[in-house]
């Protein structure tokens, strides 16, 4: 099984683990809010939502028998009767109609029991596909990291490290946040955002910024763990028009990503998820 046919299904699967207790990092500030009961759900339909780790939702419409909305990328559809309780939620709803969970069937228990051999299997198969580059001097091994000047470029290059060459080791994830621009940016901060949300990162030692000239541009680089702007980049990969912005006293520089970044950066997202759990 190939990374590609694991994401749809880990994807669908990360709100449960979030929601159902085994990862207790989300705050409260980024739960469904209340003031989304502006869209038809009752508190009791909210506190619900909140139990399955749902947060971020955009993109809502109400079709009667049933409301939806999209969340980390995929359409959710929440069926509910006439006693205003919710009977049936569905998600994958582009893809195909799977049952998430329903009053009668339970589906919510049979996925979680799934979800343990599908973070091995997406993980292997990461492993397996990245190219690695072991470092013997510092005794690691760099997976997936191709941070190259480019020239003109504005980006992320999240990558892996693992603690010696065994592919059984300590694995952390890493980011670089890369600047190549006309004119020296000194950016100070780094902002992530998409059509309905913004975060900002406050570089936290700027004399760690890496600056170099080559191919007839100025070249800045940042290099931080990826648990320290994991809230930008899931902004970035699970929303519309995604964009990344370096700013600096004076000057600025940023683009909106392409498709293949946005994925790119998505997959570190869900290997994020599946070393929390580990």
């Amino acid at each position: 099984m190939t990374i590609k046919k694991v994401l749809v299904l880990i994807f669908a699967l990360l709100f449960l683990v979030s929601g159902c207790g085994s990862d207790t990092t989300t705050n409260s500030s980024s739960i469904l809010p209340t003031k989304n009961i502006q869209y038809g759900f009752n508190k009791d339909q909210l506190d619900f939502l909140k139990t399955l780790g749902i947060h971020n939702v955009y993109s809502f419409e109400d079709h009667g028998k049933y409301k939806s909305f999209t969340f980390d990328g995929e359409v959710f559809e929440v069926y509910v009767n006439e006693s205003n309780t919710i009977t049936e939620i569905k998600f994958g709803v582009t893809l195909a109609n799977n049952i998430l969970w329903n009053d009668v069937k339970g589906k919510i228990g049979m996925i979680k029991s799934e979800y343990k051999a599908v973070k091995k299997q997406f993980l292997s198969d990461f492993l397996n596909e990245s190219e690695k580059r072991y470092d013997q001097a510092e005794q690691i091994t760099y997976i997936d990291k191709n941070i190259i000047p480019i020239p003109n470029y504005k980006g992320i290059f999240p990558y892996m490290v693992l603690k010696g060459k065994d592919l059984t080791g300590k694995k952390w994830l890493r980011v670089n946040l890369y600047c190549s621009n006309q004119n020296l940016v000194f950016f100070k901060k780094v902002i992530f955002s998409n059509s309905n949300e913004t975060w900002t990162y406050e570089i936290p030692d700027i004399f760690s910024i890496k600056r170099d000239v080559g191919y007839g541009t100025f070249n800045e680089s940042y290099d931080t763990s990826f648990t320290d702007v994991r809230r930008g980049l899931e902004i970035i990969a699970f929303g519309e028009n995604p964009r990344i912005d370096f700013i600096g006293q004076h000057n600025r520089a940023g683009r909106n990503l392409e498709p293949f970044e946005v994925n790119h950066i998505k997959k570190y997202c869900v290997l994020q998820h599946v070393l929390d759990d580990k």
